[in-house]
């Protein structure tokens, strides 16, 4: 009999300064995962982790207040959330087949993964005004909760309906933003301020070889960036599909420190699109037009320069370069 793949977490206790999430793929040997969580620090953490023989993998965390922890593999985007903070102690099963998830050991958890089953659809069809009225019912009926409070600063589209996700958040009660929920919604807030800001029809960027790539956006029906710091990221292996589709172009931003390290990263890389350096990192003044807030980040470019998608989903960016 066939075994339907299933993902199992469990967010065991690693003590009063620590949370562990020991996570299970059936199915999925020596895949790469990537975790990503805001930490006690207020710094975004991406754990790039791949899994052993039989689909588990490892990590450690470090929040003093429950943070949002979202779990993503390639392709498929984000798979799980769940909500976690030093001392946690939570197991929670997912079902790539169908979508439906299960969480036990704090209620914020426990509900969003029966929100999650419940709408599994429009998020994977990223259907935003749908997943934004599912969650104006969801809060609707869970106030004090902080799960409302991350559908609300994680899971909804503030694109779709930004007036209208500013009236939903007076609607949760006060409590149920923890700070660090908060800081996490602070930081997707970034990337909305930043979609209207249209990109220059003309850059020159560095690339290998020490010399330079003119870019313009009129050359591609889009241009999709991914931004990183190493070439290990789990959303790396969607840029070649993307790459051979007709007039799209994808250029590989590395946000490191110097020009050494640059070359050290991509020195065994057989890429076959762009890779650039960016100088200075974030304070490299091509980044003042794309803000990404922290890496592995996406931004879709069209041909007249405006950003039609930003976000660390790279699923939901390939979906756009249709």
């Amino acid at each position: 009999m066939a075994a339907i793949a299933a993902l199992t977490l469990a967010v065991s206790c690693g003590g009063k300064d620590s949370f562990t999430i020991e996570g299970r793929i059936e199915g999925y040997a020596d895949g790469p995962v990537e975790v990503a969580y805001l930490s006690t620090n207020g710094q975004f953490q991406v754990e790039q982790l791949t899994t052993d023989g039989g689909g588990r993998f490892t990590m450690t965390g470090f929040a003093d207040n429950l943070t949002g922890v979202e779990i993503f593999r390639p392709g498929e985007g984000r798979i799980a959330l769940v909500l976690a903070a030093n001392g946690d102690k939570i197991t929670l099963k997912q079902n790539p087949a169908t979508g439906a998830v299960e969480a036990k050991g704090n209620e914020p958890s426990r509900l969003l993964a029966e929100w999650f089953t419940a709408n599994v659809a429009p998020l994977r069809s990223h259907r935003g005004e749908v997943i934004n009225g599912s969650i104006a019912e969801f809060l609707g009926n869970h106030p004090a909760s902080p799960a409302s409070a991350a559908l609300l600063l994680m899971i909804s589209d503030l694109r779709a309906n930004p007036l209208r996700a500013d009236s939903l958040r007076n609607l949760i009660d006060r409590d149920a933003f923890t700070p660090l929920l908060l800081a996490h919604g602070d930081l997707l807030q970034q990337q909305v301020s930043a979609t209207a800001a249209t990109v220059p029809d003309f850059i020159v960027f560095k690339v290998p070889g020490d010399t330079t790539l003119a870019w313009t956006c009129h050359d591609s029906r889009v241009t999709l960036f991914a931004f990183a710091d190493n070439t290990n990221y789990s959303g790396r292996d969607s840029l070649a599909r993307v790459a051979r589709m007709p007039r799209v172009k994808v250029l590989e931003m590395f946000m490191v420190g110097d020009s050494a390290t640059w070359a050290r990263t991509i020195a065994a890389d057989t890429a076959r699109w762009s890779r650039v350096w960016l100088p200075g990192m974030a304070g490299n003044r091509t980044m003042e037009n794309f803000l990404p807030p922290q890496v592995p980040f996406y931004v879709v470019v069209d041909s007249l320069g405006a950003q039609i998608y930003r976000g660390r989903d790279i699923a939901a960016a390939v979906k756009v370069t249709r």
